[in-house]
């Protein structure tokens, strides 16, 4: 990983990590999994019954499919509600929910850093866009000029109206890993992810165990994998894009343990980390 260093002119603070790093790599992989992810669960109602029914099996998100309601129901359903609410459909998890659910342990909100303007690569920061930029305040389909919009939002960090930034774009960088979350101004990463190398954004950095603290888990007889802090231990709902960064950390200890319901686990884990949707 590179050094944080201040850019003269504008007293930013540049995080340089370097793609040939292999944890900047992992954490890159864990951003680009969580995008595709998102545009797979907004896709499952082009997929068919049986594999729809799958994916619930396995834990990945999918509206409640539409049943013909009963008889009872539709003689008594206003005497009797359905306490049941029906899933929105999806358009992208909640950034800070996805990471705290699926890499355990990291806490948007422990601040151990205050917040500054940053110089930052889009591609490390876990974003979810439920809106479009090429619509107006009616709603109407108008012309875009990606620059012109990245620039506006760019230069908004630096501006100041009594004493209190123009705009609320919040980040937060997990410890000394080099990833991001958004926190506000989800949106705009989708822009940047795709045109540009690095953004300004205003990042705090949030808490995240050193890899001495932390203990890797496996579970036999199905090799799902658990991460123990102090005691807790919690899923790894998806542990093949996971354990890369973990073990790149420097997180050196394994134990083995044997868990016939772990399976379980792992569906309640991969459930509660694709459970929050974005929505305007």
């Amino acid at each position: 990983m590179g050094d944080a260093i201040l850019e003269p002119e504008r007293n930013v603070r540049t995080d340089l990590f370097e793609w040939s790093d292999p944890l900047v790599k992992a954490c890159n992989n864990f951003v680009s999994f969580k995008d595709n992810l998102d545009t797979s669960n907004r896709a499952t109602e082009v997929y068919d019954l049986p594999l729809r029914k799958i994916r619930q099996l396995f834990g990945f998100y999918d509206r409640d499919l539409e049943k013909k309601p009963s008889w009872f129901r539709r003689a008594f359903g206003a005497l009797f509600p359905n306490p049941r609410r029906p899933r929105a459909q999806a358009t992208a998890i909640m950034p800070s929910c996805f990471v705290e659910a699926a890499l355990p342990f990291s806490d948007n909100g422990k601040h151990v850093e205050p917040y500054e303007i940053r110089l930052i690569r889009p591609q490390l920061v876990l974003s979810g866009s439920y809106n479009q930029y090429n619509r107006d305040f009616y709603q109407d389909i108008q012309d875009v000029f990606p620059d012109e919009v990245m620039n506006s939002l760019e230069s908004a960090c630096f501006k100041y109206t009594n004493g209190i930034p123009d705009t609320e774009t919040k980040y937060t960088k997990i410890g000394r890993l080099p990833l991001y979350v958004a926190i506000e101004g989800k949106n705009r990463l989708e822009l940047f992810k795709r045109y540009r190398k690095y953004m300004y954004a205003r990042v705090s950095t949030v808490f995240f165990p050193e890899p001495d603290e932390l203990i890797l888990i496996r579970l036999k007889p199905f090799n799902i994998w658990m991460l123990d802090y102090r005691g807790q231990k919690l899923t790894l709902p998806f542990s093949e894009i996971t354990l890369p960064i973990l073990r790149e950390y420097g997180v050196c200890k394994e134990k083995i343990k044997w868990d016939f319901f772990s399976l379980l686990k792992l569906r309640r884990g991969r459930i509660k980390s694709m459970s929050f949707q974005m929505h305007p």
